[in-house]
């Protein structure tokens, strides 16, 4: 079992080093995950999907067994992240997982202020409400065991690094679109919304909002309406590699009007939709 050594100073890399010893993780992880590029063998191997596909994490397939070993071993992580695209899961990235007992810190690599902690299921962490990222100090004193998980994204580039929770190059590439710095964040939660099959933004209204059965169904109409209207501008633009001001505006505006449209549909959680928009 890997355990993490507390109260033990480790000494400073320098920069060259630490650039190697990087390097060499991400390395080790994709020579231990390339042949996860199929599902089916990740399934043989005893990963199995837990929660829906998020727009910037996508879907986590978890090997219950290897989050149980507790080793953090750069070729055998315990999520693999996938995104669907044109229909097929493909593979993006992978998560290593760090069993934490009272006191104890998330590990000191690859990237120590990146690991974060799950104290709920993946669904609810996930969500703007429930998942937040944490330093290595996060809670040390905690009397009860911890999950802590540090996603890398290995296969599909994150444009914010690495070892970032979040990958925003993901809601463009579900349309084949090149996610640069000139992509809007407003632009790409409106493609995120567009590919949303599996129900993520019902779930997060749901979650964060007192909603009557009434109000869901209501919720669920302007959803699928804003969703189908994303879809069609986003159908004009796949394969693109730099849109046009013109263009990310169009996809920036299909996302403002979504939350306009929601607060007129759902006058009474106004202020909440204002608050969740702001937290996304």
């Amino acid at each position: 079992m890997f355990v993490v050594s507390l109260g033990v100073a480790v000494p400073l890399a320098l920069p060259a080093q630490r650039d190697s010893a990087i390097d060499r993780f991400i390395a080790e992880a994709k020579a231990g995950t390339r042949r996860y590029a199929s599902q089916e063998i990740a399934v043989a191997d005893g990963f199995v999907r837990v929660g829906v596909e998020f727009p910037a994490m996508g879907e986590h397939w978890v090997n219950l067994g290897r989050v149980m070993e507790d080793s953090l071993v750069a070729a055998r992580p315990s999520v693999l992240i996938y995104v669907n695209m044109n229909g097929a899961p493909r593979l993006a990235g992978v998560a290593y997982t760090d069993l934490l007992a009272p006191g104890e810190r998330p590990a000191a690599r690859p990237a120590p202020l990146a690991w974060h902690e799950h104290n709920g299921a993946i669904d609810e962490e996930s969500l703007p409400l429930g998942h937040h990222d944490r330093h290595t100090m996060a809670g040390a004193s905690s009397d009860s065991l911890r999950l802590s998980i540090l996603h890398a994204w290995v296969w599909i580039a994150n444009p914010s690094g690495t070892f970032v929770t979040d990958n925003w190059s993901l809601p463009a590439a579900r349309f084949g679109i090149t996610a640069d710095r000139t992509l809007t964040r407003e632009a790409l939660h409106a493609l995120a919304l567009g590919a949303d099959d599996e129900r993520y933004y019902l779930l997060m209204l749901r979650t964060s909002l007192a909603m009557s059965a009434a109000d869901e169904l209501a919720a669920e109409r302007v959803i699928a309406l804003h969703r189908s209207s994303v879809r069609a501008t986003a159908a004009a633009l796949c394969g693109a590699r730099i849109l046009t001001s013109s263009q990310r505006d169009a996809l920036a505006s299909e996302w403002d009007k979504f939350w306009r449209d929601l607060q007129r549909t759902l006058p009474r959680h106004a202020a909440g939709l204002q608050t969740l928009r702001r937290q996304l």
